[in-house]
């Protein structure tokens, strides 16, 4: 299978959030599956508006002796920027290539828990970003599938072919202790529920109990916690990566995830639910419709929506070793049952397969 990738970030920059991980992890599952893939990346910044317009010029030229058997995009958490991507599209759909766009983020749905930014140049900004959010959701008629991270998702838009492609994982799987060690990465601003998950700790230790919290978040992050919240004795602050994560990962028994519940969370699916799941680590999380979906319909572990009962979840999962070790093999069962990076990559050439056979007749 031919594929042509279009992304709006710089594959070869640091993944440091699941806008990029989510691209590069798609480009490989592809590669891995044996498929040609024919890639368009790099940052849609204006800064490198040259460098884009001349990689889509090469792509343009591309087309005019090659045809792709399909399309995939992977968006950006921006809308599309520059008239010739869009143009782009255009001229894909025209020649008759199956098209499947994941759209990733759509926050600018719910101004409310975005606020818009304040002030005369920020104002200038978000108009503009408001003009971009439309023309980038007029193209995507154009686009014959139209992927989204969540079902719940769906009810959004009105584009003709929704279909669910949420973030997946890799087969990392290894043995954990049975300890009292919970793993947290991630944001820890009260939009992530840090907040959340100290309050859950506290009350985890107020009977001196030692449940421990190894938490992993940005440096520029970590700085901005009051000082009162770092120094807890059951708690330890990582800065890690790669091997480093992969470390921490091997030395907990559980991980956990605090978002908050709101309109926008009940729809989106976290990246790190599915990096969890690639170490075989069960879960405690905040219920979150989408989530909470995926965490029950597995037996992943247990949802929770206060700090209370988060404090009361962990305690249940690391207090009975079979529940526990339940929830370990529903965790390995379940990611590789279809939740491998490469099943999405499979999800899109069957989708876009289907619906290349379907125009040729």
């Amino acid at each position: 299978m031919k594929i042509l990738y279009i992304t709006y970030i710089d594959l070869n920059a640091p993944q440091t959030s699941g806008s990029s991980v989510r691209p590069n992890k798609m480009l490989h599952a592809f590669l891995e599956s044996g498929h040609t893939v024919k890639l368009l990346s790099g940052s849609t910044e204006y800064i490198h508006r040259t460098q884009r317009k001349h990689s889509i010029k090469e792509i343009l030229s591309w087309l005019e002796n090659e045809t792709p058997d399909i399309c995939y995009i992977e968006s950006s958490t921006y809308p599309i920027i520059f008239h010739a991507d869009r143009k782009l599209i255009k001229r894909i759909h025209k020649l008759g290539i199956p098209i499947g766009y994941f759209y990733r983020d759509f926050y600018r749905k719910f101004p409310k828990l975005f606020p818009r930014r304040k002030g005369f140049v920020n104002f200038i900004k978000e108009s503009f970003l408001n003009i971009l959010q439309y023309k980038t959701d007029k193209i995507l008629n154009y686009a014959d599938i139209i992927y989204l991270p969540s079902i719940q998702a769906k009810r959004l838009f009105d584009y003709k072919d929704m279909r669910a492609l949420p973030p997946a994982g890799d087969n990392k799987l290894i043995p954990h202790p049975y300890n009292k060690t919970i793993i947290y990465v991630g944001g820890i601003s009260k939009h992530y529920g840090g907040d959340l998950l100290i309050e859950a700790f506290k009350l985890l230790n107020s009977d001196a109990s030692e449940y421990k919290l190894m938490l992993v978040c940005r440096e520029n992050e970590w700085s901005k916690v009051p000082e009162e919240d770092k120094h807890y004795p059951w708690l330890q602050c990582f800065h890690a990566s790669g091997e480093a994560l992969a470390q921490l990962y091997a030395a907990a028994a559980a991980a956990i995830i605090t978002k908050p519940d709101n309109e926008y969370n009940n729809l989106a699916i976290s990246v790190k639910l599915f990096e969890y799941m690639s170490y075989g680590l069960p879960v405690i999380s905040t219920d979150n419709d989408a989530m909470s979906d995926i965490i029950r319909h597995y037996g992943l572990g247990l949802i929770a929506s206060s700090a209370e009962e988060l404090a009361d979840a962990v305690k249940s999962m690391l207090n009975n070793k079979d529940l526990y070790d339940n929830f370990c093999q529903n965790t390995a069962t379940a990611l590789n049952n279809n939740n491998l990076w490469a099943n999405r990559a499979e999800q899109v050439v069957k989708d876009l397969s289907a619906l290349k056979s379907n125009k040729q007749h």
